[in-house]
């Protein structure tokens, strides 16, 4: 237990409605920050002696309402809920005005970015998938809010988003989104966008259909209707193949006339292989989208399908599968995307590899950039490529 700190001044602003808490200063900056909870009463709140964590606590015993945040932040676990109220405090609550933070305080917050940002860089020098990843980027964009908080003034605002060192353009509009929400004080959303980007539920069938589910906050997905076009033509290029084997019924007659016979002399027809799947976005901003006929050319036995939206839902149309085709592309007279995320919960559900042809320019659904930024997550993770018309 560390020293009760009689009288802090710290705690003289927290509302008497959650309680007269005690504080406790422990040794060290190591040290735990913990909240003693009573109900909704606070009983305690230990914090370490560095100036910087110290403030950050008493922010969250001043501020943060533990009912009220289990009401915004529903839907949302507890990683995210974590990150994005850290935020909001530093957005709307930090005790100094812009640039007047004590230099005391400001110099133990650089000791603590400087040992976390550390730790990030030895976690990507051991494992390269981690930059960008949800630890890697929510270190990140809180260092990003409490720059924020000590010294933004409405100026320089490209500058202080660009240093923050996040792994690619979209995770700096990511945070750039995020942090205006805050700044509305809509954290809420905020909170949704960032569980929609790295924590996408498992169920992506049941989210396909357009239900809402558990740890997906507030978003109903809009309606995707699966359509299986009727394979009744045989795409030119898929043909089985043949392999030299130990053993079978046709011999391999060239293995014959070499000195010294092989162990294959035997061939096997190979069976049909399925080659993946690549989904097409035939919205609007992707122009010509009956080339989708041409990538059967590339994956013959791969899974072939194309889809766009309207305004409440969309439609997804199987045109190839398994070295078949269907007789003719069906337009789908519909020029949006809308149903972006329910297409991309299909796609995790097919074979691999994944490849999505799309522009990214995905609009007209509430999670719309959401989607953005969770295809730039898959894409980091290899679960699927992104390719666009050019790339062919």
């Amino acid at each position: 237990m560390g020293r009760e700190h009689k009288g802090s001044i710290l705690m003289s602003g927290v509302p008497r409605s959650r309680g007269t808490p005690t504080h406790f200063e422990h040794d060290g900056d190591t040290s735990f920050c913990e909240f003693e909870r009573k109900g909704n009463q606070l009983v305690a709140v230990h914090t370490p002696q560095d100036s910087f964590r110290r403030t950050h606590e008493i922010m969250h015993s001043r501020h943060t309402d533990a009912k009220r945040m289990r009401l915004v932040y529903r839907g949302v676990n507890q990683s995210v809920f974590d990150i994005t109220e850290d935020c909001r405090l530093h957005s709307h609550h930090w005790p100094w005005s812009s640039g007047t933070t004590p230099d005391f305080v400001r110099k133990d917050y650089a000791k603590i970015i400087a040992e976390e940002m550390k730790t990030v860089e030895e976690h990507v020098a051991e494992d390269p998938t981690y930059r960008g990843s949800w630890p890697d980027f929510a270190t990140r964009l809180r260092h990003l809010a409490v720059t924020r908080g000590m010294d933004y003034d409405g100026r320089y605002i490209g500058h202080l988003y660009s240093t923050a060192g996040f792994a690619s353009d979209t995770q700096v509009r990511l945070a750039q989104e995020v942090c205006e929400l805050i700044d509305r004080r809509n954290e809420g959303k905020a909170a949704q966008m960032l569980q929609t980007v790295f924590f996408p539920p498992q169920e992506a069938e049941e989210r396909a259909s357009g239900k809402k589910l558990p740890g997906s906050g507030n978003c109903k997905q809009p309606k995707l209707e699966i359509i299986e076009l009727p394979h009744t033509e045989i795409i030119k290029d898929a043909k089985a193949g043949y392999r030299k084997a130990t053993s079978g019924s046709r011999l391999h007659r060239p293995s014959l006339r070499k000195p010294v016979l092989p162990q294959r002399i035997f061939i096997r027809k190979t069976p049909r292989e399925v080659h993946g799947t690549i989904l097409v976005d035939a919205s609007g901003s992707m122009g010509d989208w009956d080339q989708v006929s041409k990538w059967c050319e590339l994956a013959p036995f791969g899974t072939i399908a194309y889809y766009a939206g309207g305004h409440r839902d969309g439609k997804l149309f199987v045109y190839a599968r398994n070295g078949r085709k269907a007789k003719e592309i069906v337009n789908p007279h519909m020029g949006g995307n809308t149903v972006d995320g329910p297409a991309i919960d299909w796609l995790l559900t097919q074979a691999k590899p994944r490849i999505m042809i799309t522009d990214r320019k995905f609009c007209g659904a509430a999670d719309s950039f959401a989607q953005v930024g969770r295809l730039d997550q898959l894409e980091r993770t290899g679960e699927i490529k992104v390719m666009d018309y050019s790339n062919k």
